[in-house]
């Protein structure tokens, strides 16, 4: 299973650079108001280099910790994990993790799509095979035509589990066929 989430170093890095330019622009406004070179280059890139430490390391064991303690018995936060999910990395926002919110949920990037063909955005789950968002867990995609023949096997490959369940078939006498002509009694 591939998973298209950035990695953490990748995050660590645009992390630095956020902080830096931050830091950049107020070192630039600091020295240009006081006319004074009171925040350096090497000053601006180690403070970067610090709160980028920093904010990870306080923000990783946080997150990390937390999770496991909250949601230790969380069937579906689990699943997640073992996907490749990571609390803190996943829960970082633009402009260091450039996921999309499905993306950081499955890792599974989203394809580009045909002019017009833009799925709406409250479809939360993707297609196993093309990473397309569709409205249901089990849904024929509108892109690559997954499910329209009832074939499972991408999602147990991509999820790892068996597909939901469909609703229990009736089998009971009021389930046969009426004949034609039927009505009921009143």
């Amino acid at each position: 299973m591939t998973n298209d989430r950035p990695s953490p170093a990748m995050l660590m890095l645009r992390m630095f650079g956020t902080i830096f330019f931050f830091m950049f622009l107020m070192s630039m406004f600091w020295n240009g108001l006081s006319g004074t070179n009171m925040f350096p280059f090497r000053a601006v890139i180690g403070a970067s280099v610090a709160l980028t430490i920093l904010f990870t390391s306080v923000g990783w064991t946080v997150s990390t910790a937390g999770s496991k303690l909250l949601l230790k018995n969380n069937e579906e936060y689990q699943d997640w994990k073992k996907k490749g999910g990571r609390p803190y990395w996943d829960s970082l926002g633009w402009p260091i993790n450039t996921a999309t919110p499905i993306e950081r949920q499955t890792g599974l990037a989203e394809p580009e799509y045909p002019p017009g063909m833009t799925p709406p955005d409250h479809h939360q789950y993707q297609c196993p095979v093309c990473g397309c968002r569709v409205e249901k867990q089990i849904d024929i995609c509108p892109l690559c035509n997954y499910g329209a023949d009832g074939d499972s096997s991408a999602y147990v490959r991509r999820w790892g589990t068996s597909p939901p369940s469909s609703p229990p078939q009736c089998s009971g006498p009021s389930c046969q066929p009426k004949p034609q002509g039927w009505r009921p009694v009143s």
